[in-house]
């Protein structure tokens, strides 16, 4: 569910299925809560899979940070449900029918995914 306003019945709507383990898309960063009871914050990588490297994946996660603490900012809501949250950010390629996992951002270092080639 994208959404593009923290206020209204769509946001409201959105945080109540957020509630029930689905996510939501903001600003391009999806947001959902996982069975271990941490927020899962994913974004698509900024780069095509094979020229995504570490440092390109760092940029990609400062601005799903930014993009997360700007949502717990304007959203009392959303902050209620995901502030004392554990994040764990994943950096994705999504190519149109799917999706794939690229990297994580573990303790502030890339842990690339299994079969993902990076430079």
């Amino acid at each position: 569910m994208e959404i593009i306003e923290v206020n209204g019945s769509r946001f409201d709507l959105a945080l109540e299925r957020f509630k029930a383990g689905y996510p939501f898309n903001f600003r391009g960063v999806s947001f959902r809560l996982a069975s271990d009871n941490s927020l899962e914050v994913s974004v698509q990588s900024s780069w095509q899979m094979e020229n995504t490297t570490k440092d390109t994946a760092l940029g990609d996660f400062k601005i799903a940070n930014n993009i997360t603490d700007t949502l717990l900012k304007e959203s009392p809501s959303f902050a209620s449900l995901a502030k004392h949250r554990q994040r764990r950010f994943i950096l994705i390629d999504d190519y149109g029918t799917g999706a794939v996992e690229l990297c994580r951002l573990v303790e502030n270092k890339i842990v690339w995914a299994k079969g993902v080639s990076h430079f």
